[in-house]
């Protein structure tokens, strides 16, 4: 998914759009809204079952992930431009401190 993709839906009688679209060029993310103020947030920075077994620190990195991820969906709910390059590239340092600490 390169291009964002909208939606028309109904919901409680009002037609809202979602809207959908992965950050460029950023550990896969996918950012969905769902027009009413939620969405969803989608990305390759968890760690696989296999790689689950395997790595000490990963009840600590699945946190801060989700806590980023969290974090990342918030301001695209709250309308903060994600798509900015220095958005993207604060993400990349947030997943590379991440990575380095735990």
């Amino acid at each position: 998914m390169t291009k964002a993709q909208i939606r028309k839906k109904l919901v409680a009688g009002e037609v809202v759009y979602t809207v959908a679209w992965e950050l460029p060029d950023c550990f896969g993310i996918i950012i969905s809204l769902d027009g009413t103020g939620g969405g969803t947030i989608h990305s390759d920075l968890h760690l696989s079952p296999e790689e689950m077994i395997l790595d000490e620190g990963r009840v600590e990195y699945e946190a801060a992930i989700d806590g980023l991820e969290s974090l990342v969906l918030a301001h695209a709910c709250a309308g903060i431009d994600v798509n900015d390059p220095a958005y993207i590239e604060g993400i990349k340092t947030a997943v590379e401190t991440i990575s380095n600490n735990i």
